[in-house]
C-alpha cells in the first residue's frame, strides 16, 4: 500500500531532521522552519489518500460539519494540514474501536499516530451526537473498505 509507505518515509524524514547536532546551529533547523517542513510532509501524505465515497445521507454528516469537524478532518474526511484523514485502515474497528473514537472526541486525544498535534476535547457536543458522528465516520470508513 502506497499510503504505508508514505508514512514510513514521512517518519524517518521527521525522524532524521530531530537528529540533526544539536550544538551546531549552522545546521539545526529552528522550530519554524520545522512547523514548515511538517506541513509540507502532511500535505504530501493527505494528497494520497483517496476517498471513494463517505455517508452523506447519514445524520452524522450533518452534525460533523454543524460541529466543525471538517475544518480538520475534511469536508470528506480526507484530512487537512489542520488534521490527520479519518478515511485510514488506523480507524478500523480492530484498531480504534467505536468507544476509543468517542472519548477521543469528547476529551480529546494526544498526538500518536500523526504530526498535527493534539486533538482537542469537544465535550460541548453531546454524548448522543458524538455516537452518531462515531457511525458516520464507521458507515463511511466501510463504503471505503475500510473495516
Amino acid at each position: 500500500m502506497i499510503l504505508k509507505y508514505t508514512y514510513a518515509l514521512l517518519f524517518l524524514i521527521l525522524a532524521s531532521c530531530q537528529s540533526i547536532e544539536s550544538g551546531s546551529s549552522k545546521n539545526q533547523l529552528d522550530q519554524n522552519q520545522k512547523l514548515e517542513k511538517n506541513k509540507e510532509l502532511q500535505a504530501f501524505a493527505i494528497a494520497k489518500v483517496e476517498v471513494k465515497e463517505i455517508a452523506i445521507d447519514h445524520a452524522g454528516f450533518k452534525i460533523f460539519n454543524d460541529n466543525g469537524c471538517q475544518n480538520c478532518h475534511g469536508d470528506k474526511l480526507q484530512g487537512s494540514l489542520a488534521g490527520p484523514p479519518l478515511i485510514y485502515s488506523l480507524y478500523k474497528s480492530s484498531h480504534h474501536n467505536d468507544l476509543r473514537l468517542f472519548t477521543s472526541i469528547k476529551e480529546g486525544v494526544d498526538q500518536h499516530h500523526w504530526f498535527f498535534g493534539n486533538m482537542p476535547a469537544h465535550d460541548y457536543i453531546s454524548d448522543e451526537d458524538i455516537h452518531t458522528i462515531v457511525q458516520f465516520i464507521r458507515q463511511s470508513l466501510i463504503l471505503n473498505n475500510i473495516k
